[in-house]
């Protein structure tokens, strides 16, 4: 009994002081007492879609010859497993030395200030042609990830898209000769 007092008393305090005690604020059951009680419990769990990003390679550049545009490019495994299109993705690329505008630039290394800019295109490997990116944009719309393995090591091919970067002779003829860098961030997400 005086635990029930306790009880009702500490109740009625936290009542005068305006702090809400929910009761219950789940759909499961409570017991009664008795010799045996019964209560439930409702379990939900919610998986997420999940994409990955792998097989990527670093781009190393050195043209001999600036009278022609310089291209590079590396292939990726792209993994979705999007409820809403089977395979598909959007990605968007972040360049560190982000001009602004939505433009791509790699920067001289060191003290150095000089820039180039150059253009970058991703390519989901199910479409006819690679797609222009904006920095800092999404590319909407790509289809054709792996859907059941998350490196492509499946009986699919080992990757499924490619992001490339154009460097126009125009730029490159007029740059100071040194050693110019970018680190590019991509981020897949399932759509």
């Amino acid at each position: 009994m005086r635990k029930l007092k306790r009880i009702i008393t500490s109740l009625h305090i936290v009542a005068c002081l305006g702090i809400a005690v929910p009761l219950s604020t789940y759909a499961a059951t409570q017991g009664s007492l008795g010799t045996t009680s019964t209560g439930t419990v409702d379990i939900t769990l919610e998986i997420p879609a999940q994409v990955r990003i792998t097989a990527l390679n670093d781009i190393e550049l050195t043209p001999t010859v600036l009278t022609s545009d310089v291209t590079g490019s590396t292939t990726a495994c792209i993994y979705s497993a999007s409820t809403v299109t089977s395979g598909g993705y959007q990605v968007t690329a972040t360049s560190d030395n982000n001009g602004g505008g939505g433009s791509f630039f790699v920067k001289e290394q060191g003290a150095g200030t000089e820039t180039i800019e150059y253009t970058a295109t991703w390519h989901d490997g199910g479409s006819a042609s690679p797609s222009s990116m904006t920095e800092g944009s999404p590319l909407t719309g790509q289809e054709n990830a792996d859907t059941v393995s998350t490196n492509c090591s499946g009986t699919g091919p080992s990757t499924n898209a490619t992001f490339e970067i154009k460097f126009l002779s125009a730029d490159l003829t007029t740059a100071s000769v040194a050693t110019y860098e970018d680190t590019v961030t991509l981020v897949v997400a399932p759509t």
